[in-house]
């Protein structure tokens, strides 16, 4: 309900875009009265994007919506949120026809693209005489509603464009640009003082917009100090641009700023925006500044081939078979109708023509996909797939890693998974996800010595006298990329362990072994095995097994303690290890471990030594915490009668 989070059923961990929006900006795409904010949010949540929050804000409803990268094209704006808001629940969305506007004479504006790879599109005007002052009351509550603050006329009404439509605008003090406008490349120590105050230092790969004097902003991401609309503003330049994603996803990590802007342009839209966008933003301007007088559009648009006219090819009988469902021609007709997207008919086959802002869409899947979201997934029943009499394929290289894993596990290993990325390697990663990951990783090695450091560390708390682990994964070398298998053992003899696996594995192949750790080419082991037909290996066809609990590691350190007594003869060992967990309480971390057994003929007692492990889910334990413990436990044995020594 409004006022409280709102999950995805999905619980999809992905990086999301977020988006406020205006409940009541929203009602001004509809005539009919859209349902309840809190019905809306349900059904967005369901069908398209996931809204965090809905909450009161003043006499208005404010919705906080996650929206997927795939549907930031589209979706980062009030327009894209009413359009499938229309679609859901079958509401005629009206998009405001555009204003006739007058040109009268005002000046030319000359624009050059220095890098036309990275920016598809510069549209450009000049207005003059503005009266810059205050926005009218409707335009600041709308913007403060959803997060951004009131700065004034100018600078509100294209930032309310951006948000109503999802193209970014910005604006020039006209009369402190130094002749007309250069999209181009940062120059060898070039600086800019951003809106914001802050002085950044451009790099010579990054895209700025510039005068003939120097940087006005960085491109797709921040106006720059010089030429910021103030009150004594009267001519102004207006720019909806369209820049390369990757051009401005660069800048912005680069420099550490993300921004409205930037968060567009990363993700991409359609070049078409900026047009209507500068039609728009022109519109709302004359009608907040009566006075002002707009010039002729500069329309610059080298990457128009880059976008040429999407058909989309699917079949109904394609739509059924993919779903699972039985919608009809007219069905499918009606959902496209809905999406307002255009297409014709030949047969059973649809043409479909997306909307520009749909760059998500361009394969016949991707319309089934919308078909089955806006028909629903709970319409559709489910059923067991058609399953053909062919024998299944088993794949090789899996199953013989199954099989592996099964045999190491029974002689005592536990498997360790570590990362793929490395900081040295033969093979680079294009977009490194952390500092120290720069490259595929050539061997097992680094991971699992780590692996093995840790779990020694951690030897006590798992009651573990060795640790024995093994990794089976792929590694990436000068000869391509091949599956490894790593044995190590950090107390004991390896080569036994490695000779008894292949033993049992009933294949052998050369392997080195250097500091407790066998390294074997698993790709050449397994490379003359037969293909298995069946699905013979125990570890294919189990059935249900054990029940097992896992829980949360504590993140604290632990405490060992050991402890030695005598008891009678007769005295088993585990009747001791009861006495103690009693007494131990619930920072025993584990069952007391076992470590030494010893009977002396002829003394009639026996000694038994085990060693305990203390750990907090809470905090940091301290010495005077377990010792407290231990003399608990300690006077507990003597009470039934044993030695504590």
């Amino acid at each position: 309900m409004c006022g409280s989070s709102i999950r995805g059923i999905f619980g999809w961990s992905i990086s999301f875009k977020r988006m406020k929006i205006s409940y009541s900006w929203l009602q001004t795409y509809f005539e009919d009265e859209l349902p309840p904010a809190e019905k809306l949010a349900e059904m967005l949540t369901l069908r398209a994007y996931e809204v965090e929050r809905c909450e009161r804000a003043g006499d208005d409803f404010v919705l906080d919506v996650d929206v997927l990268p795939n549907r930031a094209h589209d979706s980062l704006c009030h327009r894209g949120i009413a359009r499938e808001a229309g679609v859901l629940f079958k509401i005629p969305v009206k998009i405001q026809a555009l204003k006739s506007i007058g040109v009268e004479g005002v000046k030319n504006l000359h624009v050059e693209i220095a890098e036309p790879g990275h920016c598809r599109r510069y549209v450009g005007r000049v207005i003059e005489n503005i009266v810059v002052g205050p926005s009218p009351e409707w335009l600041a509550k709308w913007l403060e509603a959803v997060g951004q603050k009131s700065i004034n006329n100018i600078v509100d009404a294209a930032n309310f464009v951006m948000l109503d439509m999802g193209q970014p605008l910005h604006a020039f003090d006209a009369g402190r640009v130094n002749g007309g406008i250069v999209v181009r490349n940062a120059k060898q120590g070039e600086t800019i003082e951003t809106l914001d105050g802050k002085r950044v230092k451009l790099p010579e790969s990054m895209l700025v917009v510039a005068d003939y004097e120097g940087a006005l902003a960085i491109a797709g991401v921040k106006g720059g100090k010089r030429a910021e609309i103030g009150g004594d503003t009267r001519e102004i330049i207006l720019e909806a641009a369209n820049f390369l994603p990757a051009s401005i996803r660069r800048t912005s990590q680069e420099i550490a700023m993300r921004t409205e802007s930037s968060k567009r342009f990363e993700n991409e839209i359609h070049p078409a925006l900026a047009e209507r966008a500068m039609r728009e933003l022109t519109a709302l301007i004359l009608e907040l500044s009566p006075s002002a007088k707009a010039g002729e559009i500069l329309d610059e648009f080298p990457g128009k081939n880059d976008f040429p006219p999407r058909e989309i090819v699917v079949g109904a009988e394609e739509v059924n078979d993919s779903l699972g469902a039985r919608i009809s021609q007219g069905g499918i007709e009606e959902i496209l109708q809905r999406l307002q997207w255009g297409y014709r008919k030949e047969g059973e086959k649809f043409f479909v023509t997306p909307s520009v802002e749909r760059l998500d869409l361009s394969i016949k899947e991707d319309i089934i996909e919308e078909i089955g979201r806006i028909y629903g997934y709970e319409n559709i029943s489910p059923a067991l797939p058609k399953v053909s009499g062919e024998s299944a394929r088993v794949n090789k290289e899996f199953f013989y890693a199954n099989k592996a894993r099964d045999i190491l596990v029974g002689l005592g290993f536990s498997e360790v998974e570590t990362s793929s990325f490395s900081a040295r390697g033969k093979v680079a990663v294009a977009n490194p996800i952390a500092e120290g990951k720069g490259f595929l990783r050539e061997s097992l090695i680094q991971g699992i010595l780590k692996a093995l450091e840790l779990n020694q560390k951690n030897a006590p708390l798992l009651g573990l006298d060795a640790v024995k682990i093994f990794e089976i994964g792929n590694v990436f070398g000068e000869d391509g990329e091949h599956t490894e298998l790593m044995i190590a053992f950090g107390k004991g003899d390896v080569n036994r362990e490695v000779e008894e696996f292949f033993e049992a594995f009933g294949a052998k192949a050369e392997y080195e072994v250097e500091g407790g750790i066998a390294v074997i080419h698993f790709s050449r082991l397994t490379q003359d095995l037969e293909v298995p037909t069946l699905l013979e290996h125990p570890s294919l066809k189990r059935g249900a097994g054990a029940q097992v609990k896992f829980r949360k590691i504590s993140p604290y350190p632990f405490i060992v303690r050991d402890i030695a007594l005598f008891t009678p003869e007769g005295i088993a060992p585990e009747e001791v290890s009861a006495v103690i967990e009693k007494h131990a309480g619930e920072l025993l971390a584990r069952a007391p471990q076992l470590f030494d057994t010893f009977e002396k003929h002829g003394s009639g007692r026996v000694s038994y030594a085990f060693r305990l492990a203390f750990q907090s889910r809470e905090k940091t334990l301290t010495d005077g915490e377990a010792n407290a413990i231990m003399q608990k436990i300690s006077a507990a044995l003597g009470e039934s009668g044993w030695e504590t020594r």
